[in-house]
């Protein structure tokens, strides 16, 4: 497959089980995306376990596209910079809780 653009590879995004469902892995997955577009990557994609319903459902919510393949499911959602840069700013009193302890 060849890209006309740049493209970033989502590895894995995981939160621990005590810190679940308090939009932690929502804000990591926007500045994500926000760095992305700052560097002008326009595309995301990413695979996860085929078994996994809980990212499933993580990156439907968010809006990537999912398909199947033999290993796995592959994600990918092509970032339009406005809407990264909205929900950035939406969310940035989390995003910048990450952004100072990555300073630590």
């Amino acid at each position: 497959m060849k890209y006309k653009e740049r493209l970033a590879w989502l590895q894995n995004i995981e939160v621990g089980e005590d810190f679940k469902k308090n939009g932690i892995g929502q804000a990591l997955l926007i500045n994500f995306e926000n760095i992305c577009v700052q560097k002008r990557l326009l595309s995301v994609e990413g695979k996860f376990y085929p078994t996994d319903n809980n990212a499933k459902r993580f990156y439907e919510k968010n809006n990537y596209k999912i398909e199947q393949e033999d290993y796995g499911k592959e994600i990918f959602k092509r970032l339009d910079p406005e809407s990264v840069a909205d929900a950035y700013t939406k969310c940035a009193h989390q995003v910048e809780f990450f952004d100072e302890a990555e300073m630590i």
